[in-house]
């Protein structure tokens, strides 16, 4: 009887210590699961934060070397409706110092040849 009660004590003590390391785990595991959810939200929001800020910067780089361009354009006087080509060279020269595009600025006219260009060793006629 006594080996009964000590097998039967055993398996308690077994069921009662795997129940106990279960519910630990599955404890640890939902805890860790949350916390791993909301740091990856946290820096998919950071993200995107900085995403939009980076976008908002080029949009302003960009709008502002075009304007450095139509500035160009408008104080030259010239379009691509224009047969005659009156521009001062000061106007290429000044919107290629002021903007970004390091390739060089270029006048074409309506069929897309170039007339002028800055630097003027890039003129390819």
């Amino acid at each position: 009887m006594l080996a009964k009660l000590r097998s039967s004590l055993e398996l308690r003590m077994i069921i009662l210590a795997g129940t106990g390391l279960f519910v630990a785990f599955a404890l640890f595991a939902g805890l860790s699961t949350t916390a791993v959810d909301q740091g990856m939200r946290r820096t998919l929001e950071e993200r995107r934060l900085l995403a939009s800020v980076v976008a908002d910067r080029v949009a302003y780089l960009l709008q502002d070397n075009l304007d450095v361009l139509q500035e160009a354009s408008l104080s030259a006087r010239f379009g691509p409706a224009r047969t005659d080509v009156n521009v001062p060279r000061w106007a290429l020269h000044d919107a290629y110092l002021r903007s970004f595009y390091s390739g060089g600025v270029y006048l074409l006219n309506a069929k897309g040849d170039v007339l002028l260009a800055e630097p003027e060793a890039q003129v390819m006629s």
